[in-house]
């Protein structure tokens, strides 16, 4: 249930981001892209055993996120950018949330192995 919230509402943030930027089209795509990041989300967060798609699942959804913020720490400083400065700073966007969210998924299914493997505490 909890994945199928986050799926939804992520996808309704993205209609209006996609929306806003490139009509209806855009917001046909901003939603797809919404959803695929919700989705990725959900199942990070309702995933309670420690697999290794946790990494998977962490640097994908990042390295969906990685271009919005690429873009917008390109665009924003600079009074006129152009088309292929834009391409660039969402490819080098997507790369850095791949790379972060390898890592993180890395360190919490590390953390999740250390704690199933952990003996228990004898009080």
């Amino acid at each position: 249930m909890k994945r199928t919230l986050w799926t939804i509402g992520v996808a309704f943030v993205g209609f209006f981001i996609g929306g806003e930027v490139g009509a209806a089209s855009g917001a046909v795509a901003g939603s797809v892209w919404g959803a695929s990041i919700g989705l990725g989300f959900g199942t990070i967060f309702c995933e309670q055993r420690a697999t290794k798609l946790l990494v998977a699942y962490w640097a994908a959804t990042l390295g969906l996120v990685g271009p919005l913020f690429g873009v917008v720490i390109e665009a924003v400083p600079k009074p006129s950018v152009s088309p292929s400065q834009l391409i660039f700073a969402a490819f080098a966007g997507a790369l850095a949330g791949v790379l972060v969210g390898a890592f993180s998924g890395f360190v919490q299914w590390k953390c999740r192995v250390w704690k199933a493997h952990r003996p228990a505490l004898r009080t």
